[in-house]
């Protein structure tokens, strides 16, 4: 008998998979999506062969949630994985670049507050700060690694937390906004909205509502695209458009070869966008609004929550629940999560992003080399560890489809049969990990 023990990881890739329509995408050979140059639609005029149409791809994905044909609605919430998270934020720039250049073009025009888009906005603050466990984003809160949102609230654990009921009434009488933050840390005191003195209502964010489906605020994007469909065609404004944008000769996106790791800037979303194509001055409101939705059209393929926010709750399928106890939730701002310890009690701990992580000698990343003992990959993520640092040498890929996958590498041993002798396969290990890919 002879035995070949494989090394431990030194090297990880961790990704998103198909399945999941990250970003970029290809049908019928070619590629589209919101990271591609024109999204690979000419900006969402062009969808010939439905390239780029969403629901030509694939069948019983969830139904379309924003863009063509669609009304005004929510937009992101607690449903959503990592890239439909990420994309959240990348068409809540537009969102903001449209009311700005709609307020350019009418000043009178209500719905857009200067100085709040020069205050919080670009200076990513939020009013009133963020409870524990979360941080601003654009003007919003969210949760930190390593906890999961539900409710408008960040825990690491919901086993025990009961669902809110759907008469809750979030509009409660105030004083501070920390009165309003334990409800729901994306609801704010006002004390504009009564004649007592000091005394104000709970309220959402500015461009927030409260969503009674879902329970919490949420960012909802009062533009209606639904008359502007798949079939409408171009006009010439928006043609116009198109060829001073290819004039301009946007080659690469932001985040198109490598994430990001993050929410995108408002420049880095602008960067592809048809809208600074666009003439506020010149161009009429119904113009503005048909750039809008093409433009957001490509974001339709990262917005497939199991709740829908505009019909209400959707047949889900129990999700299987793997986790170790004392292991915390794979968070949404991450693919995956990695422990030292089998039962995740001790040692460190490491939130692994989407793209790569290399566990090479003299590195900071040196303490995780050959060490990892549990790993938790998130729904529709792969991950692929690697036995060398430069991403070679032998390798294992754990995928997680519908739910979060768990694997404590001690107990998934399993041996293979290689001609006379015996390959351990490197789940056997108890010691793991070098190189690191995410997808």
């Amino acid at each position: 008998l002879v035995v070949f023990w494989e090394v431990g990881l030194n090297s990880i890739h961790l990704s998103l998979s198909q399945n999941s329509l990250l970003e970029v995408i290809f049908f019928g050979g070619k590629k589209y999506g919101y990271k591609t140059p024109g999204h690979g639609t000419n900006w969402g005029t062009n969808f010939a062969g439905g390239v780029g149409q969403y629901g030509k791809q694939k069948k019983g994905i969830s139904k379309k949630a924003l863009g063509l044909g669609i009304g005004a609605g929510f937009l992101g919430g607690a449903a959503l994985g990592v890239a439909g998270t990420m994309a959240t934020y990348s068409v809540y720039h537009r969102y903001q670049e449209f009311k700005r250049m709609m307020h350019m073009r009418q000043p009178s025009m209500g719905g857009f507050d200067d100085n709040y888009y020069r205050t919080n906005y670009q200076t990513n603050t939020c009013i009133g700060g963020c409870p524990m466990n979360s941080h601003c984003e654009w003007g919003f809160c969210e949760c930190n690694a390593g906890s999961t949102r539900r409710y408008g609230r960040c825990e690491s654990n919901w086993a025990n937390i009961p669902p809110r009921p759907s008469s809750f009434d979030p509009f409660q009488t105030c004083s501070t906004t920390a009165t309003c933050m334990a409800m729901d840390m994306n609801l704010i005191c006002n004390t504009d909205l009564t004649t007592q003195g000091n005394i104000g209502k709970c309220e959402c964010r500015r461009d927030m509502k409260w969503n009674s489906q879902t329970g919490e605020c949420q960012i909802y994007m009062d533009v209606d695209c639904s008359r502007i469909t798949y079939e409408t065609p171009p006009s010439p404004a928006i043609l116009s458009a198109v060829e001073r944008a290819k004039m301009a000769g946007v080659t690469q996106v932001p985040g198109e070869t490598e994430p990001l790791g993050r929410t995108e800037t408002m420049q880095e979303s602008l960067s592809n966008s048809l809208l600074t194509q666009m003439d506020a001055r010149q161009a009429s409101e119904a113009e503005l609004r048909e750039a809008f939705c093409r433009d957001i059209d490509a974001f339709s393929f990262e917005m497939q929550p199991q709740v829908s926010a505009r019909s209400g709750l959707q047949p889900v399928q129990p999700m299987r629940d793997e986790r170790p106890p004392g292991c915390d939730v794979v968070p949404r701002s991450a693919c995956a999560i990695g422990y030292d310890s089998s039962t995740c009690s001790g040692g460190w701990k490491l939130v692994i992003p989407i793209g790569e992580l290399r566990f090479r000698w003299f590195s900071s990343y040196f303490s995780y080399r050959n060490d990892m003992d549990t790993i938790g990959v998130r729904a529709g993520c792969t991950f692929t560890g690697y036995s060398d640092s430069s991403f070679n040498g032998n390798r294992i890929d754990i995928k997680a489809d519908s739910y979060d996958r768990w694997v404590v590498f001690g107990d998934q041993c399993r041996v293979q049969t290689y001609g006379r002798g015996y390959r351990v396969s490197s789940l056997c290990l108890q010691k793991l990990s070098s190189s690191i890919v995410n997808k």
